[in-house]
Formats: structure tokens, sequence, C-alpha cells
């Protein structure tokens, strides 16, 4: 299925690489990817050009940050956002 609606959703975002982001899986343990082309293009650069503090102040990579975005419908689905 590859529709072309959004769903805003909201997850606790871990890292913010090049090419996808990684986020704290819903409802389960660890974390998961999600491509960056999957995110509006919008919110994408907000994603980007929000600054994710450094280990050393004690939050970032271990806490994220809790960001709303829309994703594509069908991957919000499949990873229990919508």
């Amino acid at each position: 299925m590859t529709g072309d609606q959004y769903r805003i959703v909201t997850a606790n975002v871990r890292k913010v690489y090049d090419n996808y982001i990684v986020i704290e899986r819903p409802n389960a343990q660890g974390t998961t990817t999600i491509p960056r082309s999957l995110i509006h293009y919008s919110d994408d650069k907000i994603i980007a050009l929000t600054p994710f503090p450094s280990w050393r102040e004690g939050v970032g990579r271990d806490k994220g940050i809790d960001m709303t975005f829309r994703l594509r419908e069908w991957k919000a689905e499949e990873l229990g956002l919508a």
C-alpha cells in the first residue's frame, strides 16, 4: 500500500540522520526507524533543524524529544501511530 495521504502523529524522536529518524516504538520496548522520505517535507525540515541536546546535558539520545509531524498514513498504521 502506497497512499499519498498523511496522518498527524506524535512520536518520541531519539535521533535524526540524513535519510531516516529513530523513534521510540509505541507500546513496545526499543526503537525503530522511519525513512525521512515518508515524513511531510515541511515537518521533516522542522525535525532536521531541531537542536537535540547533547548526551552531556542529560537528555537527547536517551530521552528524545516528543514531536508531532505528518507521516504517510500507511506507515503510521504499520507502526501503531495512527
